[in-house]
């Protein structure tokens, strides 16, 4: 019942916040927790998510951001205010709906290419709803903006979740996931 309902509302809300896009190319960006979390500072995450909007997004994209429920609201202001005016911009902010996990938020991804900041929930989206994810980190981008004593955390953590999701092509779906396959 209570569950029902609240999917129900979501799907609501997604439908709502498609709706204008009409045929444009929508882009979900999943933010994360990076400045919060210690890995940089609040300048170089919203630096980061500026350079990657902008090589991931075309002209006339519409862009949905969604915050990580632990992130700060002032490194998502000052994302819009510094891209804003080059792209429809629609920000997932329901105060009931938006600390939903995404991977609940079937329509929005279905409807969308996902591009993931740092997050295991690009895995989760590639198994549950068989769909590619962009993960956009690079080792310059890594480099650039992260606490030097960060680098190779960071670096891990992103290596470990792209060899996850490609172990998915081959993965038997009963052993470790995470293991190395020849």
């Amino acid at each position: 019942g209570a569950i029902g309902a609240v999917l129900d509302e979501l799907q609501d809300y997604s439908r709502s916040l498609l709706a204008p896009a009409g045929a444009a190319t929508c882009q979900l960006f999943l933010l994360s927790n990076l400045s919060a979390s210690g890995l940089m500072s609040e300048e170089n995450e919203i630096a980061l998510y500026v350079d990657i909007i902008g090589a991931v997004s075309g002209p006339g994209d519409v862009l949905f951001l969604k915050v990580h429920p632990r992130s700060a609201r002032r490194v998502l202001d000052a994302v819009v205010m510094r891209i804003g005016s080059a792209h429809q911009v629609r920000i997932i902010d329901d105060a009931k709906l938006a600390r939903l996990p995404i991977e609940l938020w079937t329509d929005l991804i279905a409807a969308s290419n996902v591009v993931t900041m740092f997050s295991t929930g690009a895995l989760n989206i590639r198994y549950i709803h068989d769909k590619d994810v962009v993960l956009p980190l690079t080792a310059a981008l890594i480099d650039r903006y992260a606490y030097p004593d960060k680098v190779a955390y960071i670096a891990g953590i992103h290596r470990m979740i792209g060899d996850a999701m490609a172990a998915l092509e081959r993965w038997d779906g009963q052993s470790i996931l995470w293991k190395k396959y020849p």
